[in-house]
């Protein structure tokens, strides 16, 4: 797993998993308990999830593997406004 990020109004939480059927995605639970979402991505091992606010969009970043065999990581940047 990686370190969880908080949202920048505190009211969310983003995280990975390191098991292997849950690391293509990146969840997001809510800090007042309940259910978390998850954001299925086309990467492999998503991890070091990051939560900002830009221009009213809700953007999500995170690093992933862009294919299982690869070696190396990539930033990739999601706006994942609908989910709020």
């Amino acid at each position: 797993s990686s370190r969880p990020a908080v949202s920048p109004d505190g009211n969310w939480v983003a995280f990975s998993y390191d098991n292997p059927t849950k690391a293509n995605s990146v969840y997001l639970a809510p800090v007042s308990g309940g259910s978390a979402k998850e954001i299925k991505t086309e990467f492999r091992a998503c991890g070091e999830p990051a939560i900002g606010v830009q221009d009213g969009r809700v953007l999500l970043a995170f690093t992933a593997l862009p294919a299982g065999e690869a070696d190396w990581r990539m930033l990739q940047v999601l706006d994942i406004s609908q989910y709020f």
